[in-house]
C-alpha cells in the first residue's frame, strides 16, 4: 500500500506542491559504505496551479527527512539524510544500525511494522503571479518574486509524519538479509487460546538479545521458552514429573507419548527427543563450559531450538487437546 507524504514550500510561491508516493512492501537493504542502508523505492507528482507533468518547470531537486516508530508519531530519530531527486527515482537511501533494527523489531511484535515519515528537501517552483518587489524573511529566504513568471529554488516542507506500513513478510525478509549476520528469523502462527502462546514474548526477547549481541542472555532466554514448553505439555498431557530430575523428566517424555498416542507415535517421540536436545543445549553447564563454537553460534542454535519446540508443540496440543494416558506409559 502506497503512502504519499506531501510537501510544500516553506514562503508563498503561489500553490505548486508535490506527492511522494513510497510503497512500503518494495523496501529493501542493502550494504552502505559505512553500514545498512534502508531502501525506499518512489514516484513524485506536483500538482497546483502550475504543475507541469512532465517536470520541466516544478520538480524536485532534493529530499530529507526523519523516520520514527511507536505511538508517538512526533518522536522521528532515524535522520534521512538529503539527497538528490534523480530523473528515475531511484529511491531514498536511509542508514540504519543493527541496534535500530532490533528496535523496530521489538516494536512490531508480531505485526506489519508501522513507521512515521516526515520529509522535506528543495523543488524548483515556478512563480503563480506578480509578486510588489524581492524579499527575504527574517531567515534570509526569498519570499517574494524578482520577476513575475519565474521559476525559484525554494525550500520545501511536510505537513506532520504520516505513516509508511511495512508488512509482516516484506519486514522479516529485510531482517533476514540485514547483513552477514542472518539471524534466525521467528514467526509462530500459535492459537491465542493455546497454552503456550505466553512463551512468544520471551522468544521475542531472546531474538532481540541476539540481534544486539548480548549472547549469554539470549541462551537463558531461549532456556526459559524450553522450560516453559517442558511444563505446559507435561501438565496437559498427563506426565508425571520423576524424582530423579527434568533429564529423565525430557528423556521419558517422547517414550510415554508414543505409547499413548499409537496413531501419531511419531511425533511424540520426534518431540521427546527435540525437547531433550533443546535442553541439553541450553543448559547452565553446556553454554558456560569451554566450546570451540563460538557464542553466536551457540545463541542462535539456541533460539532455532527454542522456537521449532514451540512451534512443534503448538502443533501437537492442538492435534491432542485432550489429556492422555501418557502417565501409564513405559
Amino acid at each position: 500500500m502506497n503512502t504519499t507524504c506531501r510537501v510544500t514550500p516553506w514562503n508563498t510561491f503561489g500553490n505548486t506542491a508535490f506527492g511522494v508516493d513510497i510503497d512500503g512492501d518494495a523496501t529493501t537493504i542493502g550494504a552502505g559504505a559505512g553500514g545498512l542502508l534502508l531502501h525506499f523505492p518512489y514516484q513524485t507528482r506536483a500538482y497546483g496551479e502550475f504543475a507541469d507533468p512532465q517536470g520541466l518547470n516544478a520538480h524536485l531537486i532534493s529530499l530529507e527527512g526523519w523516520l520514527g516508530y511507536g505511538s508517538d508519531g512526533n518522536s522521528l530519530p532515524i535522520r534521512l539524510p538529503s539527497q538528490i531527486v534523480f530523473p528515475n527515482n531511484y529511491g531514498l537511501s536511509v542508514p540504519i544500525t543493527s541496534e535500530q533494527l532490533a528496535d523496530l523489531d521489538a516494536v512490531r511484535g508480531t505485526d506489519p511494522l508501522y513507521l512515521s515519515i516526515l520529509l522535506a528537501g528543495t523543488a524548483r517552483v515556478p512563480v503563480s503571479r506578480a509578486r510588489e518587489e524581492a524579499a527575504t524573511n527574517e531567515y534570509g529566504v526569498l519570499t517574494s518574486a524578482e520577476f513575475p513568471g519565474e521559476v525559484q529554488s525554494v525550500r520545501m516542507q511536510g505537513g506532520t509524519p504520516v505513516t509508511l506500513t511495512i508488512s509482516r513478510e516484506r519486514w522479516l525478509t529485510i531482517l533476514n538479509n540485514s547483513g552477514p549476520r542472518r539471524y534466525r528469523l521467528i514467526e509462530l502462527p500459535l492459537p491465542v487460546g493455546n497454552a503456550i502462546v505466553g512463551l512468544l514474548p520471551i522468544l521475542e526477547q531472546a531474538i532481540v538479545l541476539l540481534r544486539r549481541g548480548e549472547w549469554r542472555d539470549a541462551i537463558a532466554k531461549a532456556r526459559q521458552v524450553v522450560e516453559g514448553v517442558l511444563v505446559e505439555t507435561a501438565d496437559r498431557w498427563n506426565v508425571p514429573r520423576p524424582t530423579d530430575g527434568h533429564v529423565k523428566w525430557c528423556e521419558g517424555l517422547g517414550r510415554r507419548l508414543e505409547n499413548a498416542w499409537p496413531d501419531d507415535s511419531t511425533s511424540g517421540l520426534l518431540f521427546g527427543r527435540l525437547l531433550a536436545s533443546a535442553w541439553s543445549w541450553t543448559s547452565v553447564e553446556h553454554h558456560y563450559s569451554p566450546s570451540i563454537v563460538s557464542k553466536r553460534s551457540e545463541a542462535e542454535f539456541a533460539i532455532g531450538l527454542a522456537s521449532d519446540l514451540l512451534l512443534l508443540a503448538g502443533e501437537l496440543l492442538d492435534a491432542h487437546p485432550q489429556a492422555s494416558n501418557a502417565d501409564k506409559g513405559s
